[in-house]
Formats: C-alpha cells, structure tokens, sequence
C-alpha cells in the first residue's frame, strides 16, 4: 500500500504545533501550517547533509496531500541530489517512493532537531529564527527561486 502521510518524530511533535499551528492561543506561531515547518526542517536537515530515523513516529503525521507540487519538487530534487552520486535517478519510481519519502522524513527529523535545538530552546521568537537562517550566509538575488537558493545555483 502506498504512503499516504509523512511521519515527524514524537518527541518535536510539541513544536511542530508551537511553530506551526492555527490558534487563537497560539501567540508564537511562525509559519502558517506544520507542513511549513517540515518543509523548512527538510531543507535544513539536507543543507547540512544529516538524516536521522524516527525512532517512535507521532501520531499525528502530516498527509501527503497537504504538500503542494512545488513541495514534491523540491522532495524529488532533495532525493535526487542524495543518489546523484550514483548516477541513479530510479528513487523516483513510483515502485520507490515508500523509500524516498522515508529519506525525507530521515532529512526532515535531523532538521528539526536543529531548528528544536538552535531555535525553540530559549522561547518561540521571530527574531531567533532570522538570527538562525542568517547564520546560513546564503547570498539571495532578487528572482531567485527557492531551488537556486536551496542548492547554491
């Protein structure tokens, strides 16, 4: 059976919901939706080449149908990128996407860890997540795609 959902790691569960979630309450929200802030985590976890298993999945995953076609985009560049190498761009058969959206979860939970420990550590402010994407040093050019940005084109 096909993946329906991409599952985040229990224990960042709190944060995806802090970081990402709609609510009257929810004062420290930073991006619109969860699947935001996995976006964002996945990136990180490729940009700094770290992937890490989920150990105990939440139960709360994020369905697939929430990402958009320029999420898949970047899921399929992110796990082309990983076998390029390899020469072998078969990760994108649909034979295989049970193992490229595990190899986005893997990207995605090693990132979040980063943005739990660089970001969420002292409180939910703004101006600790710019202070954190500063600390890239990534030269943005006005038109430049997010994929240009993501792999330094």
């Amino acid at each position: 059976m096909a993946k329906t959902s991409l599952y985040k790691e229990n224990e960042y569960e709190p944060y995806y919901k802090i970081l990402g979630s709609k609510s009257e309450k929810n004062e420290d929200q930073l991006f619109s939706t969860m699947k935001d802030v996995y976006m964002l985590a996945l990136v990180i976890g490729f940009k700094n080449k770290k992937r890490k298993k989920i150990m105990k999945p939440s139960k709360d995953p994020i369905k697939l149908i929430y990402f958009d076609e320029y999420d898949k985009v970047i899921m399929d560049i992110v796990a082309l990128y990983t076998y390029i190498n390899d020469e072998d761009i078969s990760i994108l058969r649909s034979d295989k996407q049970d193992e490229k959206y595990k190899l986005i979860e893997e990207y995605a939970n090693a990132g979040m860890e980063v943005i739990v420990n660089k970001v969420c550590k002292n409180g939910y402010r703004l101006e600790d997540l710019v202070k954190f994407a500063r600390s890239f040093n990534i030269d943005i050019d006005e038109g430049q795609s997010a994929i240009d940005i993501l792999f330094g084109i």
